[in-house]
């Protein structure tokens, strides 16, 4: 006589036979007690076994990955009642899974891993005792790691923005987040990206791309940012990410000038809006847009901080003009808006803006922190073996009006400097794009560790 019991309930009967096997039909993630009574011919009992617990495990569910490393994946799952520990199978090239390893918590990490190859995981629930061992349902987790931000094309657009701000999100998580602070005048997105701690009490300003042309500065920033992410718990140049990164929070403003980036790449037809297509088309520098430097609105962004401004300075078009009045236009006032909101709820420990034509870096400054600026340039300096801009009175030289830095130092009081990253005219060439990233792959996560206290 086979019996059941569920819970506190009372024995019950399942089957009488006279076979020494049965089946019993049980629900996944609840325990049952089993036991059998030996009868000689109707009703004498002769023996009874122990009483046996047993369950049959839940299913596995909500599997996802994470990138931990450059050749490392995180997966965790949600563990369903009624498992105990959790088998790990690795598929092999002959397409045989192989035990990869046992795991007591919902999480498993493979460091074995090569970028652009396909693994699969199969991920088994086990319950045990003294007694029985008995396996649940597989669950299956198809992995790719792949670099995200693609540093092989010439045209790192807002597409493209959009797109890997949704996939760093999904693969790194607690570690990467993204507000949007703003619209442009053709309704982009100004995005902001935050790596590091955002419960951080110090953060630091990364923009880039304020003029339209210099678009290469989206690509590499976000480019740095997928690196650090990659590397959180690894060391770069000797500095553990995760060290600094634990301390403070990065702000990333990767496009500044998103209607200007579609503009120097696709051209005029790139502008939905037809009234500000209409009014472009009659703008200086519109019979060259590829070298269009300003906005949808034909304004200078880093003519429109209210700094030493000088209102409609020049006239609308590819470059120059600063605009009717100070933070006249939406992609000002979005930047603007995240350096008082930051400085607001942090200490905001320094401010970098990335520019694209001349290898060179501006820091010149005389005032109370001259001391700051001075050692985050030098840093600088001896990183990207770039010259100073000293005496230079280009985009960002000192003669500059309604220029980001000078607003940012002299009326935001915070440390700044500015690089410009290129050889050559812009808009850049593709092949300079290595040579400036192993010059500038590890220079924000540097300057954080810089400003860090």
């Amino acid at each position: 006589m086979w019996q059941k019991r569920e819970g506190k309930d009372k024995w019950k009967l399942i089957k009488t036979t006279k076979n020494l096997t049965f089946k019993a039909k049980v629900k996944t993630g609840r325990y049952y007690k089993y036991k059998v009574t030996a009868i000689f011919e109707k009703k004498r009992v002769i023996g009874k076994t122990e009483v046996v617990a047993a369950c049959i495990p839940d299913n596995v569910s909500n599997i996802i990955y994470k990138r931990t490393a450059s050749n490392k994946v995180a997966i965790s799952w949600k563990r369903g009642k009624c498992t105990k520990r959790f088998t790990i199978y690795k598929k092999a090239e002959n397409g045989i899974f192989k035990k990869a390893a046992i795991v007591t918590k919902a999480k498993y990490e493979d460091s074995k891993i090569a970028i652009g190859k396909r693994y699969v995981y199969k991920i088994v629930p086990v319950y045990y005792n003294e007694k029985v061992e008995i396996d649940g349902s597989n669950a299956y987790m198809g992995v790719i790691l792949k670099d995200e931000i693609n540093t092989g094309i010439q045209n790192y657009s807002y597409e493209e923005l959009n797109s890997d701000t949704k996939a760093l999100k999904k693969l790194y998580g607690r570690h990467f987040h993204y507000n949007v602070i703003g619209k442009s005048a053709d309704g982009r997105n100004i995005y902001d990206l935050v790596i590091g701690n955002q419960k951080a009490n110090q953060s630091i300003i990364v923009v880039s791309e304020l003029h339209a042309r210099e678009y290469m500065t989206s690509q590499l920033c976000m480019k740095q940012i997928e690196y650090y992410l990659q590397n959180y718990n690894e060391e770069l140049d000797g500095v553990r990410v995760s060290d600094v990164l634990s301390k403070i929070a990065i702000h990333y403003v990767p496009m500044a000038n998103p209607d200007g980036a579609a503009i120097s790449q696709y051209g005029f037809s790139a502008i939905r809006n037809a009234s500000l297509r209409k009014k472009l088309l009659k703008m200086p520098g519109s019979d060259n847009p590829s070298q269009w430097k300003a906005n949808a609105r034909g304004v200078d962004l880093n003519r429109n901080y209210p700094y030493e401004y000088i209102a409609r300075l020049g006239r609308r078009g590819s470059a120059g003009y600063t605009g009717p009045k100070k933070c006249s236009e939406p992609e000002t006032r979005a930047i603007i808006g995240l350096v008082n909101k930051l400085r607001k709820s942090t200490l905001v420990r320094g401010q970098i803006n990335y520019h694209a034509t001349g290898s060179i870096i501006f820091g010149d400054y005389e005032g109370p922190l001259k001391e700051t600026i001075t050692d985050m340039y030098t840093l600088a300096r001896s990183i990207t073996g770039y010259t100073g801009a000293s005496g230079y009175s280009g985009s960002d030289g000192k003669d500059a009006t309604g220029n980001l830095r000078e607003f940012v130092m002299y009326k935001k009081k915070l440390p700044s400097i500015t690089l410009e990253i290129g050889k050559s005219f812009c808009p850049l060439p593709l092949y300079e794009f290595n040579g400036i990233w192993q010059k500038n792959k590890n220079l924000i996560l540097l300057e954080a560790k810089l400003l860090v206290k």
